[in-house]
Protein backbone atom coordinates (compact mmCIF):
# COMPACT_ATOMS: atom_id res chain seq x y z
CA UNK A 1 0.00 0.00 0.00
CA UNK A 2 2.53 2.48 0.54
CA UNK A 3 3.70 1.90 -3.09
CA UNK A 4 0.42 2.57 -4.05
CA UNK A 5 0.42 6.08 -2.26
CA UNK A 6 3.67 7.06 -3.38
CA UNK A 7 2.75 6.51 -7.31
CA UNK A 8 -0.90 8.44 -6.30
CA UNK A 9 1.63 11.39 -4.37
CA UNK A 10 4.05 11.57 -7.57
CA UNK A 11 1.00 11.66 -9.95
CA UNK A 12 -0.31 14.21 -7.80
CA UNK A 13 3.05 16.40 -8.09
CA UNK A 14 2.90 16.23 -11.23
CA UNK A 15 -0.26 17.58 -11.74
CA UNK A 16 0.43 20.57 -9.55
CA UNK A 17 3.47 21.15 -11.17
CA UNK A 18 1.64 21.47 -14.93
CA UNK A 19 -0.89 23.48 -13.34
CA UNK A 20 1.30 26.28 -11.45
CA UNK A 21 3.30 26.26 -15.31
CA UNK A 22 -0.08 26.47 -17.00
CA UNK A 23 -1.25 29.70 -14.34
CA UNK A 24 -4.48 29.67 -15.72
CA UNK A 25 -7.46 27.74 -14.53
CA UNK A 26 -9.91 27.15 -17.22
CA UNK A 27 -6.72 26.09 -19.50
CA UNK A 28 -5.27 24.01 -16.74
CA UNK A 29 -8.67 22.29 -16.54
CA UNK A 30 -10.13 21.23 -19.82
CA UNK A 31 -6.90 18.68 -19.70
CA UNK A 32 -8.65 15.41 -20.67
CA UNK A 33 -6.02 13.84 -18.79
CA UNK A 34 -6.53 15.16 -16.17
CA UNK A 35 -10.50 14.58 -16.38
CA UNK A 36 -9.44 10.87 -16.66
CA UNK A 37 -6.59 10.69 -14.12
CA UNK A 38 -8.41 12.40 -10.96
CA UNK A 39 -11.14 10.17 -10.82
CA UNK A 40 -8.39 7.42 -10.76
CA UNK A 41 -6.42 8.91 -7.76
CA UNK A 42 -9.46 9.42 -5.64
CA UNK A 43 -10.08 5.87 -6.04
CA UNK A 44 -6.90 5.01 -5.32
CA UNK A 45 -6.58 7.36 -2.28
CA UNK A 46 -9.87 5.76 -0.79
CA UNK A 47 -8.30 2.20 -1.08
CA UNK A 48 -4.95 3.71 0.78
CA UNK A 49 -7.35 4.80 3.84
CA UNK A 50 -9.82 2.06 3.94
CA UNK A 51 -6.10 -0.49 4.18
CA UNK A 52 -4.91 1.91 6.42
CA UNK A 53 -8.07 2.07 8.89
CA UNK A 54 -8.24 -1.94 8.57
CA UNK A 55 -4.20 -2.04 9.94
CA UNK A 56 -5.34 0.44 12.87
CA UNK A 57 -8.42 -1.53 13.69
CA UNK A 58 -6.09 -4.48 13.80
CA UNK A 59 -3.83 -2.69 16.50
CA UNK A 60 -6.52 -1.52 18.42
CA UNK A 61 -8.04 -4.99 18.77
CA UNK A 62 -4.39 -6.34 20.09
CA UNK A 63 -4.45 -3.15 22.37
CA UNK A 64 -7.68 -1.90 22.97
CA UNK A 65 -6.41 1.49 25.09
CA UNK A 66 -5.43 2.53 21.52
CA UNK A 67 -9.12 3.17 20.66
CA UNK A 68 -8.80 6.20 23.03
CA UNK A 69 -6.59 7.69 20.75
CA UNK A 70 -7.07 9.30 17.26
CA UNK A 71 -5.63 8.07 14.05
CA UNK A 72 -3.12 10.48 13.58
CA UNK A 73 -2.24 9.62 17.18
CA UNK A 74 -1.91 5.81 16.73
CA UNK A 75 -0.05 6.05 13.50
CA UNK A 76 2.70 8.34 15.67
CA UNK A 77 3.07 5.64 18.54
CA UNK A 78 3.26 3.18 16.33
CA UNK A 79 5.86 4.40 13.96
CA UNK A 80 8.15 6.22 16.67
CA UNK A 81 7.23 3.81 19.15
CA UNK A 82 11.05 2.98 19.48
CA UNK A 83 11.87 6.12 20.83
CA UNK A 84 9.97 7.14 23.84
CA UNK A 85 10.50 10.48 24.08
CA UNK A 86 9.09 11.74 20.66
CA UNK A 87 5.94 9.73 21.94
CA UNK A 88 5.65 11.21 25.57
CA UNK A 89 3.21 13.53 25.28
CA UNK A 90 0.77 11.26 24.01
CA UNK A 91 1.15 8.91 27.16
CA UNK A 92 -1.97 10.83 28.42
CA UNK A 93 -4.02 9.92 25.62
CA UNK A 94 -3.46 6.30 26.45
CA UNK A 95 -2.78 6.06 29.80
CA UNK A 96 -4.90 7.51 32.68
CA UNK A 97 -2.97 9.93 34.89
CA UNK A 98 0.46 9.20 32.54
CA UNK A 99 2.15 12.18 31.33
CA UNK A 100 5.07 11.49 31.12
CA UNK A 101 7.90 8.46 31.92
Amino acid sequence: EAKKFQQIDKDWVKIMQKSAEIRLVVPCCQNDLLKQLLPMLGTGLEACQKSLESYLEGKRNKFPRFYFTSDPVLLKILSQGSDPESIQDDFEKVFDSISRL
